[in-house]
């Protein structure tokens, strides 16, 4: 009988240890659910023809659409190739960097590079800041035990990802932008016909609605 006993006890010992969590633990670390803000470079090569300092109308045309397409928090870098003359590496410089500044980058830094595969070419170079959203949807933790309660990986990360890709600014998720001018006299005058009880209407109170039965 005790041996039977004995045996009953290892028996469900073993399958005990059978049933157990085998598997690290899952933790939120390994699958953080936050945006990135990272820098891009993004670079465009004018061609000018000969020795013209002036862009013609296809490069122009090209110009604008690169710098439509990746607007720079940052300003822009020109490196202006090797020409026949200095006057006509001036000539190219003084373009583009007033095409730049039409377009309101500010600054504009000059670089002159002395190699020959950059021979009458102008590189304009300009960073933007992107949002790299977390992969979305993140089913990475298993769901058959979860012994220390933590929270699925896939929580969180619809919203993240979300307000990553609805920011206009992605600067704004790296720091708060500053409240601007205020109007303080004006905000004084609304509290004081709040409290005697003279607000002002609004411009248009009819919303179209109707209330009550026919």
């Amino acid at each position: 009988m005790r041996s039977l006993l004995i045996a009953i006890l290892c028996l469900a010992g073993a399958t005990l240890a059978a049933c157990g969590d085998s598997a690290p633990e899952y933790a939120a670390a390994d699958s953080p659910k936050n945006n990135r803000v990272v820098a891009v470079r993004h670079e465009h090569v004018i061609h000018f023809a000969g020795n013209a300092s002036a862009l013609d109308a296809p490069e122009t045309a090209r110009l604008s659409r690169f710098l439509a397409g990746n607007r720079s928090e940052s300003g822009a870098v020109i490196a202006v190739g090797p020409a026949t003359t200095g006057a006509i590496n001036a000539g190219r410089e003084r373009t583009v960097r007033d095409a730049l500044i039409a377009r309101g980058y500010r600054p504009v830094d000059v670089v002159y590079v002395a190699s020959a595969d950059a021979l009458n070419r102008v590189t304009v170079s300009v960073s933007s800041t992107v949002v790299v959203t977390p992969r979305c949807p993140d089913y990475s933790k298993p769901t058959e035990y979860n012994y220390s309660n933590t929270p699925h990986s896939n929580h969180g990360c619809a919203n993240t990802h979300n307000l990553g890709v609805m920011a206009a600014d992605p600067a704004d998720l790296m720091r708060g932008r500053d409240e601007g001018w205020q109007d303080g006299a004006g905000s004084v005058l609304a509290v004081q016909r709040y409290r005697i009880g003279k607000v002002t209407p609004l411009l248009n109170g009819d919303t179209g609605s109707e209330t009550g039965s026919k």
